[in-house]
């Protein structure tokens, strides 16, 4: 989460946090996609308009679409605003 609220656009990140969920597969067969746009390609980071996708990282949703090259299962996982304001917000009162 903190590399897209700093808005660093990197598929690495995705991709080591894929191969720490603890389902072997191949790192070649891995594509990802930030927001319908290429960033890795059988593993390897493809070339992107960076200000482009810095302008798509202001939706107010990311879609990051991993594919492990293993078959035709799917998920789909919500996750929430962790931005250093919702955190300091939400520290600062007691219940």
């Amino acid at each position: 989460v903190s590399a897209f609220m700093a808005r660093h656009i990197v598929g690495a990140k995705v991709a080591a946090a894929a191969g720490k969920c603890g389902v072997p597969f191949d790192q070649h067969a891995v594509d990802i996609d930030f927001l319908g746009v290429p960033v890795c390609r059988a593993g390897l980071t493809v070339p992107m308009d960076e200000e482009d996708m810095l302008r798509r990282f202001e939706a107010p949703e990311i879609d990051i679409t991993v594919s492990l090259g293993m078959g035709e299962a799917s998920t789909r996982v919500w996750t929430c605003d962790l931005t250093h304001d919702y955190v300091t917000i939400n520290g600062d009162y007691r219940t």
